[in-house]
């Protein structure tokens, strides 16, 4: 939802107002994972060797992010529209 209302933040009064309210809502919803992940890991895996499973499931979103920057620059690319961009990619992923 924050990612959809990335592009409405140019075209409202005070945008960079809205934009720094964006970031931090961005962040905020971020450091949640952070402390959701590992007990969540505990709570699948097991809490004998939720350490090492932890960190696997940490490596995993280093992995995704590096990923998603090279497939979304890949796609601004093709398409050269920011609109399809972040807004195409859901809508394919969802068609499946």
């Amino acid at each position: 939802m924050l990612l959809a209302t990335f592009t409405f933040t140019a075209q409202m009064a005070h945008a960079k107002l809205w934009f720094a309210v964006w970031v931090c809502l961005i962040f905020f919803n971020v450091g949640g994972n952070f402390s959701l992940f590992p007990g969540a890991t505990a709570n699948v895996f097991g809490a004998k060797h939720s350490g090492p499973n932890y960190g696997l499931v940490f490596t995993s979103t280093i992995v995704a992010a590096a990923s998603g920057s090279f497939i979304m620059g890949r796609a601004y690319k093709v398409f050269t529209d920011l609109y399809f961009t972040y807004y195409g990619s859901p809508a394919r992923e969802r068609l499946k």
